[in-house]
């Protein structure tokens, strides 16, 4: 069964007496919720005094616009919040909804948020309304300092792309230290990337910085000026940039990557290949950064000079052991004092197995085996003719019985 607003806001109820409640990590994503209890729940959690790190994960739901301010009026009264996740991709969030988010926000101070993350993946947002959004940001949460934005999948054009950098510049650069914006999957283009990054560039206590134009329109004629911009950051200290499945040509990758390294952007994380058909833009566009990590297909190795070859060391072969005749008496055994004990041990296992089985047996079976023998020889002897023969002859023939007696 799937989750209603009716259920959420009694699991609020519950939610509201655990007073000592620091990090509440809540997933309600793909159920029924229409945000209509949205409110109530929030409220719910005003109970939660100490309450300092929520995520709330609302992804595949039917989520529409007002109810986003009526969570945030009344999630403010938790005092202590310091850091907020919503991720709300997958519902019915357009440009009024994020109006109303906007509008709840700039209605009462917020001076503990420190970390904001918003998700609005995959839903009906055209941006008409984020410039507005930074605008009240800046404004009521002076201790701002970490902003990640997820537009991907929207509908959102070049002329949002520039409005929202002038917001950033003006409203939030005295105080954002981390910012990462996700504009994948959009309708971005060369037009304005270049006044955005000057827009970044103003932004001074910027220390890491993640931009997502992965899957737009980008031909890269304006990544010049988008690098210049970022190198105005005094303080960056990272930079991941992800360009892939655009159609930039290797002569602009080239060109961007040498000025990575003229402005001294040494901590960048580049992504431009592959291209936006799939294929793989020219080998110029694979050169990296010195001293960066970067996700784009590696180099093939340099060919290394050949090395002489070494002739196989030759490895002495053990000595076999002669093979033991049917009838022979078993070999001596080796003796510890033999200096060639250890040898014989490592190389004849099966030998010593053949010999093991044979002192087994004891000297009443080997006397036993020796009599059968000669009952069989005998026994030959006298269905043989010949032999018969023989040994009749080797009976009156002196040369015979003395050739029986040397055998």
């Amino acid at each position: 069964a799937r989750i209603s607003d009716d259920a959420l806001a009694e699991f609020g109820n519950g939610l509201g007496k655990c007073r000592a409640l620091a990090s509440l990590d809540l997933d309600a994503s793909d159920n029924q919720i229409t945000g209509e209890k949205l409110g109530l729940f929030a409220r719910s959690l005003a109970g939660c005094r100490y309450l300092e790190t929520l995520t709330f994960n609302l992804e595949n739901n039917e989520i529409t616009g007002a109810a986003l301010g009526q969570f945030w009026q009344e999630v403010r009264r938790c005092t202590h919040l310091a850091t907020l996740a919503m991720l709300l991709a997958n519902n019915q969030i357009d440009d009024d909804s994020l109006e109303s988010f906007a509008k709840a926000f700039g209605a009462h101070d917020c001076a503990q948020l420190e970390c904001l993350k918003l998700c609005f993946r995959s839903n009906d947002i055209k941006g008409s309304m984020l410039p507005t959004l930074m605008k009240v940001l800046g404004q009521r949460c002076r201790n701002l300092a970490s902003v990640d934005l997820d537009l991907s999948c929207n509908q959102i054009g070049d002329a949002v792309l520039l409005q929202l950098g002038r917001a950033i510049k003006e409203h939030l650069h005295a105080q954002l230290s981390s910012l990462a914006l996700n504009l994948r999957a959009n309708q971005i283009g060369d037009m304005f990337l270049g006044t955005f990054g000057e827009h970044l560039g103003g932004c001074v206590e910027l220390k890491r910085l993640g931009l997502n134009f992965r899957n737009n329109k980008i031909t890269g004629n304006r990544l010049a000026t988008l690098v210049e911009g970022i190198a105005q950051c005094a303080k960056i200290a990272r930079c991941d940039l992800d360009l892939a499945y655009n159609c930039i040509a290797g002569k602009f990758a080239l060109k961007f990557q040498q000025l990575c390294r003229d402005f001294g952007l040494d901590a960048l994380v580049l992504k431009i290949n592959p291209q936006r058909d799939g294929t793989v833009a020219d080998a110029a566009s694979e050169v990296q950064p010195a001293g960066t990590f970067t996700e784009v297909p590696q180099q093939k190795p340099h060919p290394q000079a050949p090395q002489p070859e070494q002739q196989p060391k030759e490895v002495p072969q053990p000595k076999q052991q002669p093979k033991q005749k049917q009838g022979e008496a078993p070999r001596p055994r080796p003796r510890e004092g033999d200096p060639d004990h250890h040898r014989r041990v490592s190389l004849d296992l099966g030998w010593l197995l053949r010999w093991q089985n044979d002192e087994d047996r004891g000297e009443e079976d080997r006397d036993r085996m020796d009599e059968e023998e000669e009952e069989d020889d005998g026994m030959r002897g006298e269905h043989d003719p010949s032999r018969g023969e023989d040994m009749r002859r080797g009976e009156h023939d002196p040369s015979g019985g003395e050739d029986m007696e040397r055998g």
